[in-house]
């Protein structure tokens, strides 16, 4: 059995976050002025797994990562005055 469940996306550059384990992350977006990411998961998994992903504003340096990230999602902030772009760190 699957369902969509969210998860809250921290505001800072970096930041690891434990997703059952096969998680497929959907989407990105803001609720209520809230970042959170939407996955598909087994809620009957057991097992979780880190996995670490990069925020970036536009016009943000993300040098370090660019051979070893997935562009997950785009979404705005303060009424698309901040653009945010979140990567996944492989």
């Amino acid at each position: 059995m699957f369902k969509v469940f969210k998860y809250p996306v921290p505001m800072v550059d970096e930041f690891d976050m434990d997703l059952p384990s096969g998680a497929k992350i959907l989407k990105v977006e803001c609720q209520r002025n809230e970042p959170f990411m939407w996955c598909l998961v087994n809620p009957e998994k057991r097992v979780f797994e880190k996995r670490k992903f990069r925020l970036a504003g536009t016009g943000h340096e993300i040098n370090q990562y660019y051979n070893k990230i997935n562009h997950i999602s785009t979404f705005q902030m303060a009424d698309g005055a901040l653009i945010w772009h979140i990567f996944e760190v492989f």
